[in-house]
């Protein structure tokens, strides 16, 4: 979804402190638009587009057992062959082991802030919430965004929270709406277990 209007505002008044004209203005600007879309879909977009040239180039679900050859281009034996595949990309995750064979292991740095994502369907929201399209509200080691997605059938939001200590990692670590409030984002937030 392209957004017609973006803005920042004040988390406590909802004032807009900067209007961030979108469309065609960032057409203009910057030579292409500012499009919204959720992960997933960008996703099948992208393996569509490779899959377009080469149905066989992307392979799920492959174990990696190891890799051969010069920097830069490795190939990937897996499941069990003993025959190099074409060229390989494994770079899924921070501890992925391809990613750590090829450029060795790092561990994660936790920066301080902690992120709550979530879905809404678009019938579930006033419209006067999403005036306008995408709006960011910043406070002092919080902030908020929202922004709507798949031709505006979807809310997609993210709030972040400065917070002294990282409780777990992951991408589904079930929370509540007070670990996000300022008094225990910058205390210790303690995320819900399931």
């Amino acid at each position: 979804m392209v957004p017609g209007r973006g803005a920042v505002k004040h988390y406590r008044t909802g004032r807009t402190l900067v209007d961030i004209p979108r469309g065609t203005t960032q057409v203009e600007r910057f030579g292409g638009a500012l499009c919204q879309i959720h992960r997933s879909d960008l996703h099948q977009a992208l393996v569509a587009a490779v899959q377009s040239g080469d149905r066989g180039c992307v392979r799920l679900a492959a174990n990696w057992r190891t890799s051969a050859g010069r920097p830069g281009r490795h190939c990937l034996f897996a499941n069990g062959q003993n025959r190099p595949r074409r060229p390989a990309r494994g770079l899924r995750r921070i501890r992925s082991a391809v990613r750590a064979r090829l450029f060795g292991t790092e561990d994660p740095r936790f920066t301080g802030y902690v992120a709550w994502r979530g879905l809404v369907p678009m019938e579930r929201v006033s419209a006067a919430l999403v005036v306008p399209d995408s709006a960011v509200w910043i406070s002092p080691g919080h902030f908020l965004t929202r922004y709507k997605i798949r031709r505006g059938e979807v809310l997609n939001y993210i709030a972040i929270a400065r917070t002294n200590s990282w409780v777990a990692e992951g991408w589904s670590v079930r929370s509540t709406v007070d670990a996000l409030l300022p008094n225990s984002a910058t205390s210790s937030p303690r995320p819900a277990r399931s």
